[in-house]
């Protein structure tokens, strides 16, 4: 996962129009569930259902908000392509496709119809994959000035250690890198293999 940080700019994406009539569909469901929810709370004479009703009111009006926060930043090219689905649907369809075996066919549909980098949502997280060169290298130049921030899977922090310089970010990864960086030149690791060679003969 990659959040911005600084000024800077990731590369271009393509405006899909598809993608923001997702959205605004979704909106526009989520807008009248809202206004349904909050007509039967205000009519209904139970205080049980008065609150369940006023409850999911503010869920789908908080949905509304969501979904043009999503539009503003498809059409920004903030967010790359994507079909993100309806909650709940969207997740008993992923299960079905995992159990089926097809999820690298379903990614593969997916990058031959968005391109190298799209938007896809696993359990509700928005989640952006990147599979070109291109965006791979933008990535991991990007994490190198602490533009980018990499998170880690848990096993792989605690793997490397809450002090290791990949688990460092902004200024203070920055500085270990700089430190390091010396002892990782061609030479220091040339030297390093000859020690290795003679400690394990």
């Amino acid at each position: 996962m990659c959040e911005q940080k600084n000024k800077f700019n990731p590369p271009a994406q393509p405006t899909c129009w598809s993608s923001s009539v997702e959205h605004i569909i979704k909106a526009t469901v989520y807008t009248y569930i809202c206004h349904r929810s909050i007509t039967r709370a205000i009519d209904s004479v139970s205080p049980y259902s008065t609150t369940t009703y006023a409850l999911a009111g503010i869920y789908a009006l908080w949905m509304v908000k969501n979904e043009l926060d999503l539009i503003l930043k498809r059409l920004q090219r903030k967010l790359p392509p994507g079909y993100l689905g309806f909650p709940i649907l969207r997740e008993i369809e992923f299960i079905r496709t995992i159990s089926t075996g097809g999820i690298m066919k379903s990614l593969h549909e997916k990058r031959t119809k968005y391109g190298t980098i799209f938007t896809q949502s696993f359990f509700g997280a928005t989640s952006i994959l990147a599979g070109g060169q291109d965006d791979l290298n933008w990535i991991f130049n990007n994490d190198r000035k602490a533009l980018t921030e990499v998170a880690w899977p848990p096993n792989i922090v605690m793997l490397l250690g809450p002090g290791a310089v990949a688990n460092q970010t902004g200024k203070y990864h920055r500085v270990l890198r700089r430190l390091l960086e010396p002892y990782f030149a061609p030479r220091f690791v040339t030297n390093y293999l000859k020690c290795m060679d003679e400690t394990t003969s």
